[in-house]
């Protein structure tokens, strides 16, 4: 994804800048940048906790296990398959303002920040630039 900054402002090179807000792909593709998909960890990425607990987002109090007792091939077959993170990477379940925003493919809104901030998962996301 970082490609899509650097091209941005003119920049071709490799680097390995990694942006995980969900409203920074629904603005770029609002400029006419090419957006791949979402710009969530979740699903995507394994964090990796002081304690060695294993979380599909920093943010997100989700445990998929611990690197010290589980191998790295079974907490990423977790990450995938658990039915819980499924639900949360599906747009298709937002609800408010997210639900009706036409950048909803691209964004999706922050899961963690309306968990945190509402109580639930799913609702819009109160901190979006874009509402």
């Amino acid at each position: 994804m970082a490609c899509i900054a650097h091209d941005a402002i003119g920049y071709k090179g490799f680097s390995k800048v990694s942006v995980y807000e969900p409203s920074y792909s629904a603005l770029m593709s609002s400029r006419g940048f090419e957006v791949p998909g979402r710009l969530c960890s979740l699903s995507q990425t394994m964090h990796v906790m002081e304690d060695g607990s294993v979380r599909p987002c920093p943010y997100i109090p989700y445990p998929l296990g611990n690197v010290m007792k589980n191998g790295l091939k079974d907490l990423w077959r977790r990450l995938k398959e658990d039915k819980f993170l499924q639900g949360l990477c599906d747009v298709n379940r937002v609800k408010g303002k997210c639900s009706e925003c036409s950048f909803k493919e691209v964004c999706g809104g922050c899961r963690a920040r309306a968990y945190w901030m509402l109580g639930d998962y799913f609702v819009e996301d109160k901190v979006c630039v874009l509402m």
